[in-house]
């Protein structure tokens, strides 16, 4: 799902000859951590292509068996939104897991091992029912320090006094990176306030695809 407009049909983007989704599927398949994989689509040529795809033995835990409803892609919607309405789907079908982890499609930079790692640490917390895991990036420096750009160019420094103090005066602040969210069943659909867990990433294995330049970064990493 496109978390934004400002790149548009991110899931057809190409990198490396294939497409990105494609590289986030055959990793997640190739962790060994999943029972079903589900791939979240509203566009009929994604699912189409996924079909072609299964073909070969590698996509057969792929599942594609109901495509989500065209206005969820929207932006009003949130991720969340479309992965309790494939939760909602396969309970309908008498399929209930424990356990829902969520790939975005822009994390083509994980490999199979910093899923399994993320899964484990997702197990061990998920003794308690009422968890989430989510993968986070620190700040590359301190947010204390931004500045807003006027149509002049000028800077506005926003907190005046914290740019007198050096980086190491402030702890460290990180961000939703995009990369991977884990619920546990009852988190996700019953609670409110669910206990949420941070796993950290370096920068070079989750970007966050929402601009042009994020995409060229991709691009040279991979």
């Amino acid at each position: 799902k496109s978390k934004s407009r400002r790149i548009k049909k991110k899931n057809f983007v190409k990198l490396n000859n294939k497409m990105m989704f494609q590289h986030v599927l055959e990793e997640s398949i190739r962790s060994g951590k999943f029972s079903k994989i589900h791939l979240s689509t509203e566009d009929k040529k994604i699912a189409l292509m996924l079909s072609k795809l299964k073909e070969k033995k590698l996509y057969n835990k792929v599942d594609i068996s109901f495509l989500r409803p065209p206005h969820m892609a929207e932006d009003k919607y949130g991720m969340l939104d479309v992965l309790k309405y494939a939760v909602l789907k396969f309970k309908k079908k008498g399929e209930i897991y424990s356990g829902v982890c969520m790939i975005y499609a822009t994390a083509c930079l994980l490999k199979k091992g910093d899923i399994v790692k993320f899964v484990d640490c997702f197990k061990r917390l998920k003794k308690n029912k009422n968890v989430s895991l989510q993968t986070i990036v620190k700040y590359p420096a301190p947010i204390e320090w931004a500045v807003s750009v006027k149509k002049s160019k000028l800077l506005n420094k926003i907190n005046k006094k914290a740019h007198k103090k050096t980086s190491d005066s402030f702890e460290y602040k990180y961000y939703d990176s995009g990369g991977l969210h884990a619920f546990t069943e009852y988190s996700l659909m019953k609670s409110k306030n669910c206990k949420a867990y941070g796993y950290k990433l370096p920068y070079f294995k989750s970007i966050d695809i929402d601009y042009p330049e994020d995409l060229a970064m991709v691009k040279k990493l991979m």
